[in-house]
């Protein structure tokens, strides 16, 4: 899903760069290959070192707002997208695709298409 010096986001809108795409990184017991830096939200010119699994999922949790999706959420998006996932079963977490499918459809009733 995720290439080398890909430029994607997390679920917070906050910009990342993947610098490694086959790390040996474990978390328990997920492999987690993705390594990405990502932009500190008090500070745009620092970085910090993440993990994810191949699916974006951040090592550090479940359903984070770290995890990674390829589309830039804008602010209003990502405040309906945790609307949402107030109303969504909360011992399901949702998944980077339903996240992604999710802007999707946001996106499309704003500009009024059905």
């Amino acid at each position: 899903m995720f290439k080398l010096n890909d430029t994607v986001y997390t679920k917070a809108g906050y910009s990342a760069r993947i610098i490694c795409v086959d790390s040996e990184h474990m978390h328990g017991l997920n492999h987690c290959p993705v390594v990405a830096l990502v932009s500190l939200p008090n500070n745009a010119s620092k970085e910090a070192v993440y993990f994810y699994s191949t699916d974006g999922k951040f090592s550090g949790s479940g359903n984070t707002t770290y995890d990674l999706m390829s589309n830039e959420p804008t602010y209003e998006e990502r405040a309906l997208m945790e609307a949402i996932a107030g109303f969504c079963d909360k011992r399901s977490p949702r998944t980077i695709e339903q996240d992604e499918q999710l802007l999707k459809i946001i996106r499309q009733i704003r500009s009024g298409k059905k």
